[in-house]
């Protein structure tokens, strides 16, 4: 981005892809993971409050209801470097992994519960309440939090857990401004259930239907398929080789989801993700001013077999110039 084009905020998150079911990705389920709206109020852009949405809350603390937020003023720009990883293992606060967010100064189990720190937000995100089991979030900074999460032995998303970032307000900048937008990342999971580790990326709005595009990249996959098909051919980026999914719908005034799923299990790393955009945007599935208006990474997650889990986040930095 040409410059820093609005406020980043620390909002409530994103993540749509209707209830997809876990492998593959299946019905999706009205209101999704996305959301705009008033973080305060907790309304959800793809309905009322609590239809299905993914989206967090604003500022600092968890509304009752609605998962969508526009989010407490953040600061001007991004950039923040990443944090060191850690392994997991038994022990620590909670069951943390030992020298991993030994002293959070975040804890939450509520569904829609989250913080702001740093310009950027992090998000309990258990959107599909209903469906799901307890989970509760420990965060040291947007840097190095993780969850410990029981979901049933069901092939239903039950939650989104993520950090995110908001450009503009959610209102958004278009990728054409920008000459840079890259991001880090790392993430250590359990090798348990159904999950996948991803980028959530929302363009054009956020949250399912009005002509919005959510572009997910799955940095790590277990058990899990992506919603769509497949487009050949494979493509690399940073690096890294992906297969491409591509899912349209022309409910609730359009919506289209582009996967991209890392062929080899992403722990740690870099991405640039202007050269993807910029790759969709040829493809004519995004036009050359659509807007980023949030950039997420964090798990779906479908199950656990009912047995605790641990997925920790080491590493989250958005670079946009």
């Amino acid at each position: 981005m040409s410059s820093q084009l609005g406020i980043v905020t620390a909002a409530g998150l994103a993540i749509l892809v209707l209830n997809p079911a876990c492998g593959p990705d299946a019905a999706l389920k009205e209101g999704g993971k996305g959301g705009t709206g008033d973080g305060m109020a907790g309304r959800d852009a793809g309905g009322s409050p609590d239809a299905g949405g993914r989206t967090g809350h604003a500022t600092g603390g968890a509304a009752a209801g609605g998962h969508a937020g526009t989010a407490s003023r953040g600061m001007g720009g991004v950039g923040v470097s990443g944090g060191a990883g850690g392994g997991l293992g038994a022990g620590g606060h909670a069951g943390s992994p030992p020298g991993l967010c030994a002293n959070p100064t975040f804890t939450t189990s509520d569904t829609n519960g989250g913080w702001s720190n740093g310009g950027y937000y992090v998000h309990n995100n258990v959107w599909n309440a209903g469906e799901a089991g307890p989970e509760t979030l420990y965060a040291c900074s947007f840097r190095d939090w993780y969850v410990k999460s029981t979901q049933p032995d069901t092939t239903s998303v039950k939650a989104y857990p993520n950090v995110h970032l908001d450009i503009n307000g959610l209102k958004g900048s278009p990728i054409s401004n920008y000459a840079t937008i890259t991001s880090t990342f790392a993430a250590t999971s359990p090798h348990l259930g159904i999950y996948d580790v991803a980028y959530d990326i929302w363009l054009d709005g956020v949250g399912w239907g009005g002509g919005t595009t959510e572009v997910m990249i799955w940095t790590e996959n277990y058990q899990q398929v992506p919603l769509g098909t497949v487009v050949r051919p494979q493509m690399t980026f940073s690096g890294g080789d992906y297969d491409v999914y591509h899912y349209t719908s022309s409910a609730d005034g359009g919506v289209q989801v582009v996967s991209l799923l890392s062929t080899a299990a992403q722990t740690s790393g870099a991405i640039d993700l202007k050269e993807i955009l910029s790759w969709i945007a040829s493809k004519g599935w995004i036009g050359p001013n659509a807007t980023v208006n949030q950039i997420g990474y964090g798990v779906e997650i479908c199950s656990t077999k009912n047995q605790p889990a641990i997925f920790s986040f080491t590493d989250f930095s958005v670079t946009m110039k």
